[in-house]
């Protein structure tokens, strides 16, 4: 899977939404009943450039903002240097004061694809956050440890990504 990405990425030529699709086509492969994100940071603010999976209108429309991260929000937490987050996700149903700190504020994402579970990575390069590569599944487990490594390597390319796209524009 990562020599598949690395072969778009060499073939980009500074682009890097062709590499976010291999990614996302890869790791959806490797963890089924998965769709993804991958979404860029600049100035404050995330971006979404590219998703797998069969998503709703109302989920593309927000991932088609940009969108500066809410206090509290897993993309907060990314921001301020959290490396995983890796989250499960209360029922549908569930009143927001019943829900984990923080959750309440992906809801309206959440139901509109039906995640019950979440992972989040930074895509990092030399500590600068570039984005974010978001994982959902249906049902409420978190993400074993093994797939967490497993993303962590795509997010790792994803942010090679970007960093390339950016040195190439400069």
């Amino acid at each position: 899977a990562s020599a598949h990405v690395m072969r778009v990425l060499v073939t980009s030529h500074g682009e890097f939404v062709p590499v976010f699709d291999a990614i996302l086509e890869k790791a959806t492969e490797l963890v089924p009943g998965t769709l993804g994100a991958l979404m860029t940071y600049e100035n404050g603010m995330f971006s979404g450039q590219s998703w797998r999976g069969d998503l709703p209108d109302e989920a593309k429309s927000i991932l088609d903002m940009t969108m500066t991260p809410s206090p509290g929000s897993p993309l907060q937490s990314l921001v301020a240097g959290e490396p995983v987050m890796n989250l499960a996700f209360a029922a549908p149903d569930t009143p927001p004061e019943a829900m984990a700190p923080g959750e309440h504020v992906s809801q309206g994402f959440v139901r509109a694809v039906g995640a019950r579970a979440a992972l989040l990575l930074p895509l990092r390069h030399n500590s600068t956050l570039l984005g974010a590569f978001i994982i959902y599944r249906s049902y409420p487990r978190p993400f074993s440890d093994v797939e967490v490594a497993v993303m962590q390597n795509f997010a790792a390319q994803g942010a090679l990504a970007i960093a390339s796209a950016r040195l190439q524009r400069e």
